[in-house]
C-alpha cells in the first residue's frame, strides 16, 4: 500500500493554540517513510474549483498572503503556506482516488484536513468531496465513509442529494459541530454517545454499513479517516481501538478503498490507526 505526502504539509502553520499541527502526524509519517512507498502528489488547485466557490477560494488565498497566522473561518487557521498546502492536500486526495480506479488502495496523509470545509473546524478545502467529485465525473458510484469523531458537516453539505454517491458517518453526538443527529436523503448518520467503543461501532458496521454496501454496490469507497475517534484523544470522548478500523477495512476491502486523513490529536493514536490500516491492506 502506497501513501501520498508533500513536505509543504509541514509548513501549514496554525499557531500554538490550535491542536491541528504537524506534530500530530510526525510519528505516522516516520513509520510510513520507513516501511512504505511514498508518492509526491499533484497540485490539485484545478479540482478545488470544481467543488468550492471562487469567493471561498479567494478568502483562503487572501488569508494565506498575510504575514501572520489568521482565521479565515471559525477554528480554521491560515498562514503563508496554507493555500499551497491545501492545494496539494486536494491533489493527494484525487491521486488516491485515481489509484483506486487502477485497483490499488492508498492513503493520503494530508493536512490541512477537510471534512468540515467550508464551515471551519481546522479544515480548508474538502479533500474527500474533491476526490469523490473526481470519481463522480468519471461516472463512478462512490461511497464516502467518515469515522472521525466529529460529523463531516461540510461533506454532507456537498454530497446531499447528489446522484451516485452515499455519505456514511459515525460520530460523537451531541458534539461539535452539532450536525448529523439523523440520516437525511443519501446521507446516513449514526451518532455515538460519549464513551462509545468498539462494540457500538462494529454493531453499526455489521447492521448498517454492510447492508448498505450490498444494496448501493459502489465502484469505489473513499474514507475520511479521523483518528480522534480512538480512546485517549484530547479533544473527544469516543473509545475506539484499532480493532474497529480493522473490522471496517475488512468490510470494504473488495471496493478498493482509499483513505484521507482527517482529525486525530493524539500522535500515538494517529500512528496506531495508520499502521493498522496499512497492515490490513499489506
Amino acid at each position: 500500500m502506497k501513501f501520498f505526502y508533500h513536505p509543504v504539509f509541514e509548513k501549514h502553520e496554525t499557531g500554538s493554540m490550535c491542536p491541528e499541527k504537524f506534530s500530530r502526524i510526525d510519528k505516522a509519517l516516520s513509520y510510513l517513510k520507513e516501511n512504505h512507498e511514498e508518492i509526491k502528489p499533484i497540485n490539485g488547485e484545478e479540482y478545488i474549483f470544481r467543488v468550492h466557490s471562487k469567493e471561498y477560494i479567494d478568502l483562503i488565498r487572501n488569508h494565506s498572503s498575510i504575514e501572520d497566522i489568521s482565521q479565515p473561518l471559525s477554528e480554521a487557521y491560515a498562514s503563508k503556506k496554507t493555500y499551497e498546502a491545501a492545494c496539494y492536500a486536494a491533489g493527494a486526495s484525487v491521486d488516491a482516488a485515481k489509484l483506486s480506479l487502477k485497483g490499488e488502495s492508498s492513503f493520503a496523509l494530508v493536512r490541512p484536513p477537510g471534512h468540515h470545509a467550508p464551515f471551519g473546524g481546522f479544515c480548508i478545502f474538502n479533500n474527500i468531496v474533491i476526490a469523490a467529485d473526481y470519481l463522480l465525473r468519471k461516472d463512478k458510484k462512490v461511497m464516502v465513509i467518515d469515522f472521525d469523531a466529529h460529523h463531516g458537516n461540510g461533506s454532507q453539505h456537498f454530497l446531499k442529494d447528489r446522484e451516485n454517491v452515499v455519505y456514511f458517518s459515525t460520530h460523537e453526538h451531541p458534539f461539535y459541530p452539532g450536525t448529523g443527529k439523523e440520516s437525511i436523503d443519501n446521507c446516513y448518520n449514526f451518532p455515538l454517545s460519549s464513551g462509545s467503543g468498539d462494540k457500538e461501532f462494529i454493531d453499526i458496521i455489521d447492521n448498517e454499513l454492510k447492508p448498505l454496501l450490498n444494496s448501493f454496490n459502489p465502484d469505489v469507497v473513499g474514507v475520511s479517516a479521523g483518528f480522534d475517534s480512538m480512546r485517549d484523544d484530547p479533544l473527544t470522548n469516543l473509545n475506539l481501538s484499532t480493532f474497529s478500523y480493522n473490522e471496517l477495512c475488512k468490510s470494504i476491502s473488495k471496493y478498493v478503498p482509499f483513505f484521507i486523513l482527517e482529525g486525530g490529536y493524539n500522535p500515538e493514536n494517529v500512528f496506531k490507526g495508520v499502521k493498522q490500516i496499512f497492515e490490513y491492506f499489506d
